[in-house]
């Protein structure tokens, strides 16, 4: 399955890794190239793409948003909302750069996402990623 990831974030680089492992594509997509160059160690052989925001929502079936919650909208516009038509955004927004695994507690994030993204489904996901 080819998965659009937007963040590259630890959220977004843990959870590209095991999209790879279990065979899916993925591109992940960044305004930080820099912080994927050397995420993979080399002698994996496990192949991905990084892009930016717009490529991965355009290439992904399914759609990871992992972004901090205050950049979900600039983000989401920045991939292009026709991008997210008829597809699946797994939502994994968070509230604080320094707990990753903390999602945002406004109760209205659901509802503020569908209200952009009237023609997709989206599934509000993980509140707790571990690292290891």
């Amino acid at each position: 399955m080819k998965i659009g990831i937007l963040g590259s974030n630890e959220v977004g680089k843990q959870l590209g890794k095991s999209f790879l492992q279990i065979g899916h594509e993925i591109i992940i997509g960044t305004n930080k190239p820099t912080t994927i160059d050397d995420w993979l160690n080399p002698e994996q052989t496990l192949t991905f793409y990084r892009g930016t925001h717009s490529d991965a929502a355009s290439f992904g079936d399914i759609i990871v948003l992992c972004t901090l919650w205050n950049k979900t909208k600039e983000i989401i516009y920045s991939a292009g909302i026709e991008n997210f038509e008829n597809k699946i955004l797994i939502d994994i927004t968070y509230s604080d750069e320094n707990f990753p695994g903390l999602i945002s507690s406004n109760e209205n994030d659901e509802e503020f996402i569908q209200q952009l993204l009237p023609n997709t489904r989206i599934v509000k996901a993980i509140n707790i990623l571990n690292r290891d």
